[in-house]
């Protein structure tokens, strides 16, 4: 019996096996947003923002940053749309249009053994972040 969700045989992850990872991404031909259009409505002091109408992938383009010594401790890129998004396992994922994809670049400034709570924290803020913003 398949344990799954309905919801990933609805087709959310692509059931075709796991994409090939690449860090190579041209962004040459896709306009930057203004970041006065970032769903985010103004990020705190220190965080760079590096905002897409679309992109193959957040993540992507976040390891390319990376890999070229992304301007700040905290990189957040995001996109109104993305075309080859991917989530755990290398599955890829539909990202349809309404919707915002991001992934931060997080350089820890903290001891290791300190970020065993960083997805407790993250889950926290990225809450309040969204709530004020839906209307609850």
């Amino acid at each position: 019996m398949d344990s799954r969700p309905d919801s990933w045989h609805r087709g959310s992850p692509d059931r075709n096996g796991p994409k090939p990872r690449s860090a190579v991404v041209d962004e040459s031909d896709v306009p930057a947003l203004p970041t006065s259009q970032s769903p985010a409505g103004g990020l705190p002091a220190g965080v760079a923002e590096v905002a897409l109408e679309k992109t193959p992938s957040t993540n992507a383009h976040a390891l390319a940053l990376r890999s070229s010594g992304a301007p700040q401790h905290l990189t957040l890129v995001w996109a109104r749309r993305q075309t080859q998004g991917r989530g755990r396992g290398g599955r890829r994922w539909q990202s349809g249009e309404g919707n915002v994809f991001f992934s931060m670049i997080l350089r820890p400034q903290a001891d290791w053994g300190d970020l065993n709570q960083l997805p407790l924290v993250v889950a926290v803020a990225t809450h309040a972040a969204i709530r004020p913003r839906r209307g609850a």
